[in-house]
């Protein structure tokens, strides 16, 4: 019989000595965050090899803001009774990052292109979990900080309301 459960809190209840008492007990830390960033930087730089150089230049700038979104997320945006799905964990950031990989170099092929990618991707991930407009307005700010900070690219907040990014395999 194997089990396996997380620390308490966001809707977990302590698991009691009397049933771990039965269990040989195997604790495995969260990785951190230069581990992270290594691991996915490394998939993404491999799979980008075949794209134009400037889409491959955004590699580290993808994984940078993924993580850093995923760790805001995780920490801000924690899970109450109203949101208890509000629990953010590394296969969010894994589905982000395989959403990338779908991406073919014959229609990728310049900046502004696997920047609308990587949104759509977030969004997709992370956004369309939040369910009150306080917490979708903060994810807007969050990703155009991101779009500043990591790609050097100057997009509103309100712009992803106004102009959502789309992208489809039709």
């Amino acid at each position: 019989l194997i089990a396996a459960c997380a620390p308490p809190g966001g809707g977990r209840n302590p698991v009691t000595p009397r049933l771990v008492r039965h269990f040989a007990m195997l604790c495995i830390p969260s990785p951190s965050e230069v581990s992270l960033k290594q691991i996915f930087k490394s998939i993404l730089n491999g799979f980008l090899s075949d794209f134009p150089a400037e889409v491959k230049e955004c590699a580290d700038s993808m994984v940078n803001a993924s993580v850093e979104i995923f760790g805001r997320m995780s920490v801000e945006l924690l899970p109450t009774p109203a949101k208890s799905h509000y629990v953010f964990n590394l296969r969010d950031l894994s589905k982000c990052i395989q959403g990338i990989l779908q991406a073919d170099s014959g229609v990728i092929r310049d900046k502004s292109s696997i920047f609308r990618l990587f949104c759509h991707e977030a969004q997709r991930v992370f956004h369309d979990r939040l369910i009150n407009e306080e917490d979708k307005t903060y994810f807007n700010s969050m990703m155009s900080d991101m779009a500043s900070k990591h790609f050097s690219i100057d997009h509103a907040a309100e712009k992803f309301e106004t102009h959502p990014i789309i992208f489809g395999d039709f």
